[in-house]
């Protein structure tokens, strides 16, 4: 709470308290990585420097393929797999029944002259 004996800033204050308190915060950091930066901090800057050259090692030796490999099969791979496996499924019934029509229908030869082929269900399917 503000402690002015002003009325209007007293009231003000009350909706500018969290706002101020947010840029506090936000300026404390800017002054954190200012001094990283600039050695002003020396123990910060070198733990700091020790850590960035210990992730750029770590990148550097990372199997990059192998986990974009698994990362694109991931986003691309098996749902695809999945939704053309549950197409073909669908479809399957009308397949199905196109051969067997297929086999149904008279057999010609060359001359178009229908040829008599002696066939059983049980030797087709």
């Amino acid at each position: 709470p503000c402690s002015s004996g002003n009325p209007v800033i007293a009231r003000v204050g009350l909706y500018m308290e969290p706002i101020v308190d947010a840029v506090q915060s936000g300026l404390c950091v800017t002054r954190v990585v200012y001094n990283i930066f600039t050695w002003r901090d020396p123990m910060l800057s070198f733990w700091v420097t020790v850590l960035l050259l210990v992730v750029s090692l770590v990148l550097l030796l990372f199997p990059w393929r192998f986990f974009m490999f698994l990362t694109g099969l991931a986003i691309v791979g098996p749902q695809n797999w999945l939704i053309r496996v549950l197409d073909e499924r669908q479809k399957a019934p009308a397949r199905l029944q196109k051969f067997l029509d297929k086999l149904k229908r008279p057999r010609t030869n060359a001359k178009n002259t229908k040829v008599d082929v002696p066939c059983d269900k049980d030797t087709i399917l």
